[in-house]
């Protein structure tokens, strides 16, 4: 609803000549809006209770086995990656270095890094989806 009445709003003051992009556009852009704004309003709950919680004592042996599954996994897709996907992708979120430290300790430039990692999340996803079509 919110997206229609910022169309009807832009409408006003915009000339429009092909309607479907521009309105694809606009509601890309409203949306990661929308999502930067709730990143601002995160708010941290300190309860000691819920560190105590006999949930947290007692684990679900089945959620574990699930877990240890979809680490196997994600370790079997990480090693299917290219070469420097693998890389890029470990350095960037297993290691937390940044753009430019991955292109000074591999040689390539920041464009290729970002490239690197795009192109490597995207495999791993598709490489996940792929196995829990098979477990299901």
């Amino acid at each position: 609803m919110q997206i229609f009445e910022l169309i009807n709003r832009k409408l006003k003051t915009h000339t429009v000549e092909n309607f479907k992009p521009w309105l694809h556009v606009v509601s890309k852009n409203y949306c990661f809006e929308t999502i930067r704004k709730r990143k601002h309003k995160l708010t941290i709950v300190h309860d000691e209770n819920i560190m105590h919680s006999e949930a947290f004592l007692h684990h679900d042996d089945e959620f574990e086995i699930d877990l240890d599954i979809a680490e196997n996994g994600l370790t079997e897709c990480m090693e299917k990656l290219p070469l420097k996907q693998n890389q890029a992708i470990d350095l960037f979120y297993l290691q937390g270095k940044s753009y430019q430290e991955i292109a000074s300790m591999t040689g390539v430039t920041k464009d290729r890094v970002r490239s690197f990692i795009q192109n490597g999340r995207r495999n791993l996803k598709n490489c996940m989806e792929k196995k829990h079509e098979k477990r299901s």
